[in-house]
C-alpha cells in the first residue's frame, strides 16, 4: 500500500512598512491535524489512487531556493480525485485567517490547500515580494502533482495582497479556470494587478470588497469594469479588509462556493 508522505516546512514573519490601501488583520494561529501525517485510509481502486488523507495535514514544500513554504493541506469529503483551492493570506498573517472558510469548502468537497507566504507565519525567510510571486507557481506544482487532485480543477483565493499574487500566479497559469479575489489592490507592495488581469484573459473571476475600505473597493471596482471575462463585484458596507470579510459580510461564504461550484464542478 503506497503512503503519502508529506514533508512540514515553516515561515517567519517580517516587518512591513505601512501602505495606503494596504491593511493587516487579526491573526488566528494556523489550524492543527489532530493525528500529523499517519491519518490515511483505503479507498477503492477505481480511482487509481491506495491511500488519501482524511484529516488536516501540516505540509512542508521544498521551494528552489532552498526555502520550505509551511502549509495545512485539509482533505475532502467524498472519493479522489477532488477539485482543491489555494488559499493565500493577508500582509502580516499567516493561513489561520482562512479558517473560517476552510470547512466551508472542504464540506462542500473542495480539497484545500491553505500555506503561510515566505517571511509569515511558520515560514522562514523575509518577506520579499518578488520572489513571493516566483514562489506560488511551485505551491500549485506541489498540489498539481498529489495524486488524490484533479489538477484540472485548481482555483485560488486570496485576500489582500494574496488576492493580488492569486491574480499573478494565475495570469501565468493558464490551466486556472478561476479566481476568487478579497479586497484586492491595484498594487500592493509593487504586486499589481491590471497588468496580470489583461494577462490573465477571459477567465472569469469573483471580487469582493467593502465600501469603507475605499482602496481596496476602488481597486476591486477598477478590476470588475477591467475584465475581459466574466467578472462577478460583490461590494458590501461595513465588512472590513480581506478576509475579515468571511465574518462580517452576509452571504459572502456561499457566494464563494456557488461561484466555485460553477467553474470547478
Amino acid at each position: 500500500m503506497k503512503t503519502v508522505t508529506f514533508l512540514l516546512i515553516f515561515f517567519t514573519l517580517a516587518a512591513c512598512a505601512e501602505q495606503p490601501g494596504l491593511m493587516t488583520a487579526p491573526v488566528p494561529s494556523p489550524t492543527r491535524p489532530a493525528e500529523p501525517l499517519t491519518n490515511e485510509t483505503e479507498i477503492t481502486q477505481s480511482a487509481g489512487i491506495e491511500t488519501v488523507p482524511v484529516s488536516p495535514l501540516d505540509v512542508q514544500i521544498q521551494l528552489e531556493d532552498g526555502l520550505t513554504i509551511s502549509g495545512t493541506f485539509h482533505p475532502a469529503g467524498g472519493e479522489p480525485p477532488w477539485p482543491a483551492i489555494l488559499l493565500l493570506h493577508m500582509l502580516g498573517g499567516n493561513r489561520g485567517q482562512w479558517d473560517k472558510l476552510v470547512p466551508e469548502l472542504t464540506s462542500s468537497g473542495y480539497a484545500v490547500l491553505a500555506i503561510d507566504l515566505r517571511g509569515h507565519g511558520e515560514t522562514g525567510g523575509e518577506a520579499d515580494w518578488e520572489k513571493t510571486k516566483s514562489d506560488i507557481p511551485q505551491v500549485l506544482n506541489y498540489l498539481y502533482n498529489l495524486p488524490y487532485i484533479a489538477s484540472e480543477r485548481v482555483a485560488l483565493a486570496g485576500a489582500s495582497i494574496g488576492a493580488n499574487l492569486s491574480l499573478v500566479a494565475a495570469a501565468n497559469q493558464t490551466e486556472i479556470p478561476t479566481i476568487v479575489l478579497l479586497s484586492p489592490g491595484l498594487d500592493y507592495r509593487g504586486v499589481t494587478t491590471l497588468d496580470a488581469l489583461e494577462k490573465y484573459g477571459g477567465r472569469p473571476l469573483l471580487l469582493a470588497a467593502s465600501s469603507e475600505d475605499a482602496y481596496a473597493a476602488d481597486s476591486t471596482r477598477t478590476l470588475a469594469e477591467n475584465a475581459s471575462g466574466e467578472a462577478e463585484l460583490l461590494i458590501y458596507d461595513g465588512a472590513g479588509h480581506g478576509t475579515q470579510m468571511l465574518e462580517h459580510a452576509p452571504g459572502l461564504t456561499a457566494a464563494i462556493l456557488t461561484w466555485l461550484d460553477r467553474f470547478l464542478k
